[in-house]
């Protein structure tokens, strides 16, 4: 059916456009002088009136009135779409490799939420429920790599997320390649505040750079966050301003502090378990404990994983 731009009723879902890949604005160009000499072969995939597939398209098309074709996809529910959305955006050869990361991470994480609702539904006959490092297997088979790459991918979509809510600009520059920004670095910037990500903005998108350190990214953020504050108290600015120089990165860091805190974990589980009169202990509190318990093992277990990896690279 071909249908005009004025008048449809598609409905642009902001969940599945967040999932739209970013393009270049060389990209962009091209499929506009392409769309405008050829016309649009390929229809704009729907999906309950909402648009699947084919953003760009329908944005190009709308605003040079341009005829379109549209197919309605047999999708159960909005995960499923979601789901698609990724395998699609996966299937692209000419995706960045911080888009396939990014992908991989977020199908991950719909799988998740996919196997949870069958759980719910008593499809999934597991007693003990939707498992983390079983839905990273299945997720870590079809590409070809660990569950414990799968799991760290999650959380660097996570934070990708988590930044485009705040300063979408440097979404771009990351997932585009445009300048290089390390796993560690991608989780810290989605740490900082609007204002902060807003004053690093410029700086990571310096096209001059190719790659931005620790060092190099928190230098500049006290710069900006002097600079910031002069402006608002109304002082002058110094000619040269001074700079304090950040510690240097300790990347042993983090896991000598988690080496550290786990004998007090140890020795807390042991208490429990030697004073602890658990004949006379509720349901409920027990059931916590496990659950908890559970998710203790199953995250150590995946950090135990990804050491490991990590170790046999680097052999």
């Amino acid at each position: 059916m071909i249908k005009k731009p004025q008048g449809d009723n598609i409905i642009i879902s902001p969940e599945f456009k967040s999932l739209q890949r970013i393009i270049s604005d060389e990209e962009l160009l091209n499929l506009t002088n392409n769309i405008l000499t050829e016309g649009v072969s390929n229809p704009l995939l729907i999906w309950n009136g909402m648009l699947v597939d084919g953003h760009k398209r329908y944005q190009i098309c709308t605003k040079y009135n341009i005829p379109f074709h549209t197919k309605n996809m047999p999708f159960e529910n909005s995960l499923e779409v979601m789901d698609w959305i990724c395998d699609s955006n996966l299937a692209n050869p000419n995706i960045s490799e911080e888009y396939q990361k990014y992908y991989i991470g977020k199908k991950y994480s719909i799988r998740t939420k996919i196997n949870k609702a069958l759980y719910e539904e008593n499809v999934i006959s597991n007693n003990k429920g939707p498992n983390r490092i079983e839905n990273a297997h299945e997720v870590s088979s079809i590409f070809n790599i660990s569950y414990a790459t799968v799991l760290k991918y999650s959380a660097y979509s996570n934070a990708i997320d988590i930044i485009r809510k705040k300063e979408p600009k440097i979404v771009e520059v990351i997932l585009l390649g445009k300048t290089s920004v390390s796993h560690k670095n991608v989780l810290e910037l989605s740490r900082l505040s609007y204002d902060d990500l807003k004053l690093l903005t410029n700086y990571i998108s310096d096209n001059s750079k190719n790659r931005i350190t620790y060092q190099e990214l928190w230098t500049e953020l006290r710069w900006n966050r002097a600079c910031s504050k002069t402006l608002v108290n109304n002082i002058k600015t110094p000619d040269i301003a001074p700079i304090k120089i950040m510690p240097k990165y300790n990347p042993d860091a983090e896991l000598s502090r988690l080496s550290l805190t786990i004998p007090s974990w140890i020795n807390s589980i042991e208490r429990t378990f030697d004073s602890a009169n658990l004949q006379s202990t509720s349901d409920f509190a027990r059931n916590t404990l496990i659950k908890k318990l559970r998710e203790l093992s199953e995250t150590s277990e995946l950090l135990q994983a990804y050491l490991l990896e990590v170790t046999n690279e680097r052999k």
